[in-house]
């Protein structure tokens, strides 16, 4: 049996993420179709289970199974102030969305506007 965490490492790897697990809890996202993420960007997928099976979801969800139970964070630890940070790790966020919509994993497109990102 695959887990949760392999399998979608798996298919991050496979649909052009560079990505890798870290103890079993989370997936790091290092880059994406070749190009790698900046310096001071940190971008993970948590699971809520990551050793259980891929959950099953609803047709009408707004991810994919694989990210059923995952929430994805995007910190910057650039020295710079606080405000800035936070700009950058939600452009970078949107950034992340988008690529993870164009690989099927999320059903809707992030919004245009970074500023809109939670």
């Amino acid at each position: 049996m695959k887990t949760h965490i392999e399998t979608l490492n798996e298919y991050l790897n496979t649909n052009g993420f560079q990505s890798s697990v870290w103890q079993d809890r989370r997936i790091y996202l290092n880059g994406f179709k070749g190009r790698k993420y900046d310096r001071d960007i940190k971008a993970y997928i948590e699971i809520d289970e990551p050793l259980n099976e891929v959950p099953e979801v609803s047709e009408s969800s707004p991810v994919h199974p694989l990210m059923a139970g995952c929430a994805v964070k995007v910190f910057s630890n650039a020295d710079q102030e606080r405000q800035w940070l936070v700009n950058r790790a939600k452009q970078v966020k949107r950034g992340v969305a988008a690529q993870l919509h164009a690989t099927g994993l999320l059903k809707d497109a992030p919004p245009e506007d970074w500023r809109k990102m939670a």
